[in-house]
């Protein structure tokens, strides 16, 4: 909550893998190997808040999907497979702690996107859908069974990050389709822009936190990484102005009341 320090590595390196959990108890899903092609990893582990464990993989190799939910109700959604020219795919996958098992299938497929919240009320917004990599303002939640295309995002991004649920949540960064600094708040129900901004432009950044406190590290550009972390809180809501309408006249006039 204030500073960084270096746990143990994970048994796998990777990028662009799917994360969830908490820092006790964390998941790392899929992703791709330094210097490989993009073909998706199957590769999974679990972290206790001190060493990694390789846990079951999951069912179908895949890197830049999103990742939802606690080490014992995640997923894993999206992603990308294959080599160039991959296809981004719709497909999810379930973790109970122990097993994956076929979720739901996303409205549209995409990978590099963000997303946030519980397995049973999880957000994905953003991401590429194609080979090209055009960004999409694409927004669904998922209940446990089922995906739901929702109010889409302002501006089409990839690679943003995330933070929050289905009835609060936050989306910062991303390439649009350089790194950009914007942020966007979700009330549950649309997106606005928010005019809390973030310092550094970047995309492929860390996110975890909730719609009103959140925090973000790492994130690209350079190639070379960023080590710039950022916290967001929220602590007041926008009040919404009334209106004022004729009423009973007073009985006598007067002023300096």
């Amino acid at each position: 909550g204030s500073s960084w320090s270096e746990n143990n590595n994970l048994n796998d390196a990777r990028y662009s893998g799917a994360g969830f959990g908490t820092q006790t108890a964390a998941v790392m899903a899929g992703g791709n190997r330094p210097g490989s092609s993009p073909d998706g990893r199957s590769d999974v582990e679990e972290y206790d808040g001190s060493s990694w464990t390789n846990a079951t993989d999951i069912p179908a190799g895949r890197y830049g999907a999103m990742g939802a939910g606690t080490l014992t109700a995640g997923i894993v959604a999206g992603g990308a497979t294959g080599t160039y020219p991959f296809t981004a795919q719709s497909t999810s996958f379930e973790y109970d702690g122990t097993n994956w098992t076929s979720g739901g299938t996303m409205n549209k497929g995409r990978w590099i996107g963000a997303s946030c919240g519980p397995q049973t009320a999880a957000l994905f917004f953003g991401g590429s859908d194609t080979t090209s990599s055009p960004n999409t303002t694409n927004t669904e939640s998922y209940n446990g069974t089922a995906f739901t295309t929702l109010s889409a995002l302002p501006t089409a991004t990839r690679q943003n990050m995330g933070s929050g649920d289905t009835s609060s949540a936050i989306s910062y960064g991303g390439g649009n389709p350089s790194a950009v600094t914007t942020a966007f708040t979700w009330d549950g129900s649309s997106w606005s822009t928010s005019p809390a901004t973030l310092t550094t432009a970047r995309d492929e950044g860390s996110s975890s936190g909730t719609g009103s406190a959140a925090v973000t590290g790492g994130g690209s550009p350079p190639d070379a990484g960023l080590s710039i972390a950022e916290e967001y809180n929220k602590s007041t809501n926008v009040i919404t102005q009334a209106a004022w309408s004729t009423g009973g006249t007073l009985g006598t006039a007067r002023y300096g009341g």
